[in-house]
Formats: structure tokens, C-alpha cells, sequence
């Protein structure tokens, strides 16, 4: 175990609005954790997503920690901000980084991602309901989008920048950045930058030996 950090139960954990039982408007739906909700009340359906997040994730963290004790288990989340039009997910991040003794989950740390783009990082960071630091935060996908920073080194800052404040406005205390050296991109030239691109740019501007402390720049 002194070689893996964690357990992630989940990359990006939603629901969807358009499959069975979110779907439904009327009658009745048991869940997972034994309960009856009323499909038909708003409510009940956000009741569903919230108690059941919790129920599915203590569930697992269970089964980690009976095999290893130790074992660090978090899930993972992207912005309920990041979710726009039509699209059905739903994300709600509030209860699982809420400690256990008020109903939230008994995961170790909360994983979530956000990254630079054409939406400002306080609308991203606010979505997630972020009242109070119950659980260490990790920033486990930030990156740099090419529609927002005109070169590497740019957003090399920039991702300096998001970790700063991350640190500083949110509490967060881990960071990985997405991608190490593997590209990603789409069919209108949107990139983002890795942290091996041009020389190594960006992994020069956050490595721990540069900057060994996070939060300042």
C-alpha cells in the first residue's frame, strides 16, 4: 500500500435525468439504501441523489477499508457549473464533502476538477458547495485550455495561478494536472496544454523542486 495513494471509487460522479429513476414523475421508486421516495415531489428526487451518494459511497469505502484498513478512498467530481443546456447530468457534490456526523460521507479526502476555460473559476469552485473545509480537497484534474491561453507559457501561469487559488480560496491541498505528456484535444483546434509540451514548461513551473510551496507564487 505504500505505493498507491488512493482508491478512486469514481472519476467524475453523476446522475442522469433522463434514465429510469430521475425520469420518473409519478408513483413510487425504491432505492439502494431501502428507501421509498415519491417520484412525483422535486424533493423526493433530489433525496434520492443526496442520500443515495452517500449510501453508494460509504458502501464502497466499506468494502476498501474491511480488505485494507489503511486505504486511502475518495471519489471524484467535475463543477455542476460544467454542465450547461440540455445536457441530463446531474451533479451534486455537497454531501459527500460534508463530514460524517451531519450526513455526509465517510470518504477520506473529495476529489474534483476544474479547469481554465471561458468560465471564471468562481463560478466552477462555487458550484461545488464548498461551505467549509469538512474533508481535505484535491484539485485531481486542472488544465489549460488553448482557447483560453494563447501559448504554453501563458498557461503555464495560469495553471500556476489555479493552483494558488485553489490553495488560498478554497482550501484545496493536493494537485494533478491533466495531462502529464499525452495529448488531448478536439476538431476545432482546442488543445490542452500538457505539462511535458514545449520543453516541459508547464512541469517546470509547478514541480514541487521549483515551487515547494503550492499556494504562493
Amino acid at each position: 500500500m505504500h505505493t498507491i495513494f488512493s482508491y478512486n471509487l469514481d472519476n467524475e460522479i453523476s446522475f442522469d435525468e433522463k434514465n429510469k429513476p430521475l425520469s420518473l414523475r409519478t408513483g413510487t421508486y425504491t432505492a439502494m439504501n431501502g428507501v421509498i421516495y415519491n417520484m412525483a415531489l422535486t424533493s423526493d428526487r433530489q433525496r434520492l441523489i443526496d442520500e443515495n451518494l452517500v449510501f453508494w459511497i460509504n458502501s464502497l469505502v466499506n468494502v476498501v477499508k474491511k480488505l485494507v484498513s489503511s486505504a486511502l478512498v475518495a471519489p471524484g467530481f467535475f463543477s455542476p457549473a460544467a454542465v450547461l443546456g440540455a445536457d441530463p447530468r446531474v451533479i451534486r457534490t455537497y454531501w459527500a464533502i460534508a463530514p460524517a456526523s451531519k450526513g455526509g460521507s465517510n470518504a477520506n479526502f473529495i476529489d474534483l476538477h476544474a479547469y481554465y476555460d471561458t468560465t471564471p473559476l468562481s463560478t466552477y469552485f462555487n458550484a461545488f458547495e464548498i461551505n467549509s473545509y469538512e474533508k481535505p480537497l484535491i484539485l485531481g484534474e486542472f488544465g489549460s485550455y488553448s482557447s483560453k491561453f494563447s501559448s504554453v507559457n501563458v498557461a503555464a501561469l495560469g495553471a500556476r495561478d489555479e493552483q494558488v487559488l485553489t490553495c488560498k480560496n478554497y482550501g484545496f491541498s493536493g494537485w494533478l494536472y491533466w495531462t502529464y505528456d499525452t495529448f488531448e484535444g478536439n476538431n476545432t483546434g482546442n488543445i490542452i496544454y500538457t505539462m511535458m509540451q514545449n520543453g516541459g514548461v508547464v512541469n517546470g513551473i509547478l514541480a514541487p523542486i521549483t515551487r515547494p510551496n503550492p499556494c504562493i507564487n
